[in-house]
């Protein structure tokens, strides 16, 4: 008789989008439930919760630029305008905003599994691959999971509400042509992420230095993303009056403005507050953890997957460059590759591990690593 953990396993392997939406739904539902104790409704959750700017995305929706206070102009569209097109099935409503974060949270899920299939892993080990990308994206995820932390993962809380996902899911889009040599559709997927989150303009300057070392002129397809962010603030400059209403938005909602110092700068600052007593040990070792990660990680993706490496380090060097900023972990969890990365090498890890134990030689890598040239699987 088969048994029924294997026969549950070999049903996953046959139906793995499945049990991603069906994961997907279970993780955002403990997420709500986590979530009621502090806010009274979803709606509630939607506009004020404390890790994104909901209020604000909705009123750019709902309202546009023009009707709004000068420090709602610290937002790009691109999230907004997403949500706007639910309004022809809701209306003006805040579960707009939840919808886009929710699809866009299970699609760029989906095209993780599509990624891990094409690096010719089999459809069980890609369905692990998306299972470890959704729960364990950084260390935070584990301490959420496990109660060491006040709120549930990052990755699950933008779900409800954020512009990370919709982000995501087009850098994700962006990958897959990239990967492919088709620089132009990739550029323009890319620029189209850099106007739900300026970041977009970080991976794409990594695309524009990854093809630059080998000297490929479609490199300057990759400039499309800093020109949509330029013709966004010529967009203000006209509705405005300000070119650069963007940043005297930041400052006016954010005082203290956004610094930028040497890589680690923070973190340097938790590591002497320590050794004075005044920070906590487990807070400060949380951010060591936090930060050996991701660099770890980026060593693994240099070996392994060269264009990965170029595509997310820019992104994280400015990440851990930001003054009292760089621990937010909503910056993070878009930096896909790092966790793909981890996942590959465990896995190769127990393969190898069954390989010895089953006394097998001579059988080739499941994930090999690529040549250093060419950035592919």
């Amino acid at each position: 008789m088969t048994r029924p953990f294997p026969r549950f396993l070999g049903f996953c392997a046959r139906r793995p989008k499945t049990c991603i939406v069906v994961l997907h739904f279970a993780l955002v539902g403990l997420t709500l439930l986590r979530l009621r104790c502090s806010y009274p409704s979803l709606e509630q959750i939607i506009l004020y919760n404390g890790w994104d700017d909901g209020k604000t995305f909705f009123d750019i929706a709902a309202r546009g630029y023009r009707a709004l206070p000068s420090y709602e102009y610290r937002e790009l569209f691109g999230y907004p305008l997403a949500a706007r097109l639910f309004f022809l099935f809701l209306g003006p409503s805040p579960y707009a905003l939840a919808l886009v974060s929710f699809l866009s949270s299970l699609l760029a899920n989906l095209v993780i599994l599509a990624i891990l299939r094409s690096w010719n892993l089999s459809a069980g080990e890609a369905l692990g691959g998306t299972v470890f990308f959704m729960t364990c994206r950084t260390p935070e995820s584990i301490m959420s999971i496990f109660g060491g932390w006040p709120l549930p993962p990052m990755e699950h809380l933008v779900a409800i509400e954020g512009s990370e996902p919709l982000f995501l899911l087009l850098v994700l889009l962006a990958y897959l042509p990239m990967e492919r040599g088709k620089h132009l559709s990739s550029a323009l997927l890319l620029a189209a992420a850099t106007l739900v989150r300026p970041h977009g303009s970080f991976i794409a300057f990594g695309a524009f230095i990854y093809l630059f070392l080998k000297k490929d002129w479609k490199a300057l397809f990759y400039c499309l993303s800093p020109m949509v962010v330029a013709l966004h603030f010529a967009y203000y400059y006209w509705i405005r009056g300000d070119f650069f209403a963007f940043c005297v938005a930041a400052r006016e909602y954010y005082p203290d403005g956004v610094v930028f110092a040497y890589p680690f700068r923070d973190l340097v600052r938790n590591l002497h507050a320590l050794s004075v007593g005044a920070l906590p040990v487990g807070l400060v070792v949380s951010r060591v953890v936090f930060q050996v990660f991701f660099l770890y990680g980026f060593v693994l993706l240099f070996r392994r997957k060269r264009l990965l490496f170029w595509l997310m380090l820019p992104h994280y060097l400015v990440n851990v460059s930001m003054c009292d900023w760089s621990h937010h972990v909503r910056y993070y969890v878009v930096l896909w590759g790092i966790s793909v990365v981890w996942y590959l090498t465990i896995l190769d890890g127990f393969r190898a591990a069954v390989r010895t134990g089953d006394r097998r030689v001579g059988q080739p890598q499941l994930c090999r690593r690529e040549s250093s040239d060419n950035g592919q699987s």
